[in-house]
């Protein structure tokens, strides 16, 4: 079995007012499987941000309408484990640290587009958010 290589580890970024943020993978090659984790923390700016988050991997559209919440509410902690292969699948699990929200549900989906070699991961809010994003990492094999 192929081992894991790991593509991305950034520990915190801080986003002023953007709507897409971007970072860079270790490499644009295709693979099979991916484990991605990261925090986003609630949304501190004065507008609303409140709808879905886009998630794209090395140009693949990740969880289409999956994540879609108020990040103005709350911070959210997910892990999504990507089948690219044989059949687009994912499994994710989201925490959000809120009195209402302590179960932890996993949640399978055929959500998953074709890769198209970015090198890139982006995150796009359904508007400019302001905040945190701690402990991106993504995982291939």
């Amino acid at each position: 079995m192929k081992e894991w290589v790991e593509l991305l580890n950034e520990r915190e970024r801080t986003v002023t007012d953007l709507q897409n943020v971007e970072f860079d993978l270790a490499t644009n090659e295709s693979h099979s499987e991916y484990w991605m984790r990261f925090e986003i923390g609630q949304h501190t700016g004065e507008n609303i941000v409140n709808g879905k988050l886009g998630i794209n991997l090395n140009g693949a559209n990740i969880g289409y309408y999956m994540f879609a919440r108020d990040y103005s509410k709350n911070a959210e902690d997910i892990s999504i484990h990507i089948y690219m292969q044989p059949i687009g699948m994912i499994e994710f699990v989201r925490s959000q640290n809120n009195i209402d929200f302590n179960g932890l549900p996993v949640t399978r989906s055929g959500s998953v587009g074709k890769e198209t070699g970015t090198g890139k991961l982006t995150f796009r809010f359904a508007a400019n958010y302001t905040g945190t994003i701690k402990n991106v990492k993504v995982y291939a094999r």
